[in-house]
């Protein structure tokens, strides 16, 4: 280009033209026809290197899954086989690859009706389904070995039974909290099995959960513990677990004598202590002093020579906590009482 021409290019031309100038070098440089030929012949190689990799015959493990075909409507699975099979076969490969994306789903078919029997307990050796096994895989793949060995899986002919669930789960609350009630719903479920199964089912258990320092309700879904030959109607409960503040409060107590003889009778100071105990924000007003006894018996103080005694609490709601009587020992004295005779009952009438 003319130098006056070259001049008279606005400063974006002129870069750009630049720029088009510099691609042409690297382009004629000798290091860029270089790397050129090496990708070409990179690729032509990783060509020839993959047709024969595809040639070869290799050993390998393929996951089959497997279905059960021919299912009566009134037959319920009540256990379920493997879903998958592992295939350890040998094949080209090729014939591999193909397989890989082209069957992979293919399943291994297992007819119901032939494998049935009167204990609603099925047991395939695999060997005793090679054919079903091969038809899933190609024509060619010699099978070397299938894992497991055996195909299992029960079922049931409505069979069925209710059943309670128990409750397996491990609960602390924060400081100043208490768990006030546990709900489960539903709180049984519909166990279907074989019938020698269901004969020996008392109740199913929650699989294992833990809610640890909770300060709120919770709301959980807990699995069913699975059971060999057993299929649980729901298969999940859940799980309530509401919790409330703990406050304290305090009652006064009369302090009762028992099993005292007729002619004894006992006198305590203060004849009332302080109950204190923890209770639950929303049972607060449910309490009062007539839910409590505080008992001194007889047999604890009659042969005792100190002139104090400890009562002890003999009666107490079970939703209260931490309780403590104040004093927690009081002076006593044991008092003889006279009858009224004949004679004066009679002269006071």
């Amino acid at each position: 280009m003319p130098e006056k021409e070259r001049n008279s290019l606005s400063p974006f031309h002129k870069f750009t033209l630049s720029n088009n100038e510099k691609v042409k070098e690297i382009v004629r440089s000798t290091k860029s026809k270089d790397l050129l030929l090496f990708a070409v012949a990179f690729l032509i190689a990783s060509f020839f290197w993959l047709l024969q990799a595809l040639n070869e015959i290799y050993e390998t493990d393929l996951q089959v899954p497997v279905e059960i075909s021919n299912l009566p409507e009134e037959v319920l699975i009540t256990d379920p086989p493997v879903s998958h099979l592992t295939l350890t076969v040998r094949e080209k490969g090729s014939t591999l690859l193909l397989h890989y994306f082209g069957n992979k789903n293919r399943p291994v078919r297992i007819d119901f009706n032939k494998w049935r029997n009167n204990e609603s307990h099925t047991r395939i050796p695999v060997g005793s389904i090679e054919k079903e096994i091969k038809a899933a895989l190609p024509g060619s793949t010699v099978l070397l070995g299938t894992k497991p060995s055996v195909i299992e899986y029960y079922y049931s002919l409505g069979e069925k039974k209710k059943v309670p669930v128990r409750l397996n789960i491990q609960s602390s609350t924060a400081i100043e909290y208490v768990v006030t009630d546990t709900l489960v719903r539903p709180d049984s479920v519909w166990a279907f099995a074989p019938t020698g199964i269901l004969a020996s089912l008392q109740e199913v258990s929650t699989q294992k959960d833990t809610f640890l320092q909770i300060n709120d309700t919770v709301n959980a879904e807990i699995p069913l513990q699975k059971m060999r030959g057993v299929k649980f109607v729901p298969e999940k409960v859940k799980v309530t677990i509401p919790t409330d503040l703990l406050v304290e409060k305090t009652v006064e107590i009369p302090i009762v004598g028992t099993d005292f003889p007729p002619n004894k009778r006992l006198r305590t100071f203060p004849s009332k202590v302080t109950v204190r105990f923890l209770i639950a924000f929303h049972r607060f007003r449910n309490v009062d002093e007539d839910d409590f006894l505080l008992e001194m018996p007889y047999k604890d103080i009659a042969l005792s020579t100190a002139t104090k005694c400890s009562p002890y609490i003999s009666k107490a709601p079970r939703f209260v906590y931490h309780l403590q009587v104040i004093p927690a020992s009081v002076d006593f004295l044991i008092e003889d009482t006279q009858r009224e005779t004949p004679a004066a009952t009679a002269s006071t009438r």
